[in-house]
């Protein structure tokens, strides 16, 4: 946004110092993104971003019979290609690199409408993965961390979920895109990059070697805390601030803590509810989240930005 400083300037008034070049362009930047945000919503925006919310919703629902009962005519096991996460990873990079080859040279846009439904549609579904895991792996009275698969019709649902967790990652390929059509490339990290490209892989071992019994934990944990972040980015992209960002970022630095306790529970106590290689994947893949998220927390509350924001402060209160 422009802050109400900059206002004189277009009105008329005299400048009060040289004002250089950079900061011309800076402030007319700054005036492009502003205008963009400020943009009227538009009806017809929405339309596409609903009817593909839809109908990705009903193909979900769709499946979920038929997975069920394969679910227990193979004995509990849910049936996929690792071709599929590997491919989408693939996809997924080179489509990021060309992409962002391709905005390089162009305005960035403002798919705010398909923004609002996304953000919406995601809390939507990470609410209806983290209840119905709680629902199936707390509730149900098999509490705890060495339950193991139930590889009968009373598991179904939880394999169901589990693969609808599976199916989501793919989907939040959308948060890069996002970002690519914006061109907010500073946000098109490697812990950002990396995290979406892996989780794929990640929930098709997860789904493959233990769908069920103690495997609804991470999830379950990992999808109330996503209802809570897709809740905020769609207040923002709502144009509703709130002050919730690090709180997010603290409660995902919290949940790979108790994920990998998790892990190492099932490790320390040979349990037989998740394999070894599931347990040992879940607690590097926490280690990475904690060393990227932590260093991601540090710069942007306890020093970095804070720092930059106290010196600019400084720097602005020395030239008035």
């Amino acid at each position: 946004m422009v802050s109400s400083e900059g206002k004189g300037q277009n009105g008329g008034a005299p400048a009060q110092a040289p004002v250089s070049d950079k900061k011309v362009a800076a402030a007319a930047a700054e005036g492009k993104a502003a205008t963009r945000t400020k943009r009227p919503l538009s009806a017809a925006g929405f339309v596409v971003p609903v009817l593909a919310s839809v109908a990705h919703a009903a193909y979900l629902w769709s499946v979920r019979d038929g997975l069920k009962a394969e679910y227990v005519a193979t004995g509990g096991n849910v049936q996929l290609s690792w071709l599929v996460p590997v491919g989408m990873a693939v996809a997924y990079l080179v489509a990021l690199r060309g992409s962002m080859a391709w905005m390089a040279g162009r305005e960035a846009t403002d798919p705010r409408e398909a923004m609002i439904v996304y953000n919406v549609y995601m809390t939507a579904m990470s609410y209806y993965m983290g209840a119905t895991l709680f629902v199936e792996g707390v509730l149900s009275g098999n509490w705890g961390w060495s339950v193991p698969v139930d590889r009968t019709a009373a598991g179904a649902e939880m394999a169901y979920v589990l693969w609808v967790n599976y199916q989501s990652k793919f989907v939040e390929f959308m948060d890069t895109a996002f970002m690519v059509a914006r061109k907010a490339n500073k946000q098109i990290s490697f812990l950002h990059v990396s995290h979406h490209a892996e989780m794929g892989g990640i929930m098709y071992i997860l789904v493959t070697q233990a769908p069920g019994g103690v495997s609804y934990f991470p999830p379950m944990i990992n999808s109330f805390i996503h209802t809570v972040m897709y809740f905020y980015y769609a207040l923002t992209a709502v144009g509703i601030r709130v002050p919730w960002k690090k709180y997010i970022t603290v409660g995902q630095l919290a949940q790979f803590v108790v994920v990998m306790a998790h892990a190492v529970w099932q490790l320390v106590n040979f349990d037989t509810a998740w394999p070894a290689a599931v347990s040992v994947i879940s607690f590097l893949l926490m280690i990475q989240m904690l060393f990227m998220f932590g260093d991601f927390f540090t710069s942007e509350y306890s020093g970095g930005k804070a720092a930059a924001a106290a010196a600019g402060g400084d720097k602005k209160a020395r030239s008035d």
